[in-house]
């Protein structure tokens, strides 16, 4: 993918203070139940290095998008890891994600997943000292290591990894197969946009093309392309869900959306737990173990059209989107 010219008349003769949209509104994502498909649009594998065996679970899954943590190992490499040194199991990032999905994009004609038509997504963030030098290393080499993916395979980065870099913004110029996701603004007061109804957080006023900006944030959020949240932060802060709660989280997919923002909300009720490594799941108490919880978390994000289920449990989560909701009792 060729990066993206801001669109004519965004961002040159644009006034300082106006409304400006930068990308077209994300229509209304409706499910349709589709037992046994190939791939499962919205299927996201959360910490996917910590399935059995990291990408082939989420691809014989159906998983259209992974997320991947990275960190430094003490000679400098990029290493898949939850840590913020090393990696136990020494997988390193080009070698554990990015050659499998180029080999298997040159198997099936230039796809993941033959005749998908959207983007497989590599959701990628980084565990440092959160030192400007180390953000600008990890970025570059992740650059590197990504500049051969094909044009099927995205990479999404968070705008925090280049915040402070030297040089012109990366947000606005990035290279080929990147785009960027960011938080959600925390809502403090019902007086700000967004938060009139007692939101617990809203679309930030820098993407959201009802509000006023300065031209040159015409081409930054023109790259930013999902909006990326925790479910205590956003939803509810206990997991269970009130009839308000999901008035409100609906009502702020449809904001996302109307800004051209996918909604990512992460943390959210997913049955037991998984340990950090090996693919191994435990039994809990906490509240993101709760079935029921989960069964209306789940149900919440496919009523409101939310872009992606975010979970542990890979085969569960296709069963129900596959079915656009459980088949039965898991």
């Amino acid at each position: 993918m060729a990066p993206r010219a801001p669109r004519a008349g965004a961002a040159r003769g644009a006034v300082p203070g106006v409304p400006l949209t930068a990308k077209a509104p994300i229509p209304p994502r409706v499910c349709a139940p589709n037992p046994g498909a190939k791939w499962v649009d919205g299927l996201n594998a959360h910490n996917d290095y910590q399935n059995r065996r990291p990408l082939k679970n989420a691809l014989s899954n159906g998983a259209t998008s992974v997320e991947v943590d990275l960190a430094f190992d003490p000679s400098g490499r990029l290493m898949v890891t939850h840590e913020a040194i090393g990696d136990p199991e020494g997988r390193e990032f080009r070698a554990t994600y990015v050659k499998p999905l180029i080999d298997r994009a040159k198997k099936n004609g230039g796809q993941i997943y033959p005749g998908q038509n959207g983007k497989f997504q590599l959701f990628v963030e980084v565990k440092s000292k959160d030192g400007v030098k180390q953000r600008k290393e990890a970025y570059e080499k992740i650059v590197k290591a990504v500049k051969d993916l094909p044009d099927s395979v995205e990479v999404v980065l968070p705008v925090s990894l280049i915040v402070g870099l030297p040089g012109q913004n990366p947000v606005e110029n990035p290279p080929p197969h990147i785009t960027f996701s960011q938080g959600f603004t925390a809502c403090t007061s019902t007086a700000e946009r967004g938060c009139e109804n007692g939101e617990r957080c809203k679309v930030p006023d820098q993407l959201d093309p009802a509000t006023p900006k300065d031209p040159h944030l015409t081409a930054y959020a023109e790259h930013v392309t999902v909006l990326n949240g925790s479910f205590s932060d956003c939803v509810s802060s206990n997991g269970s869900l009130t009839e308000d709660e999901k008035r409100k989280y609906q009502e702020l997919v449809d904001r996302a959306h109307a800004a051209g923002l996918k909604v990512r909300l992460y943390e959210g009720p997913d049955g037991s737990k998984r340990g950090l490594s090996s693919g191994k799941f435990f039994q809990c108490a906490i509240v993101a173990c709760n079935n029921d919880q989960r069964h209306d978390w789940w149900n919440l994000q496919i009523a409101a059209g939310a872009d992606y289920l975010v979970t542990n449990h890979l085969g569960t989560g296709a069963d129900w989107l596959t079915h656009c909701g459980s088949p039965k009792k898991k």
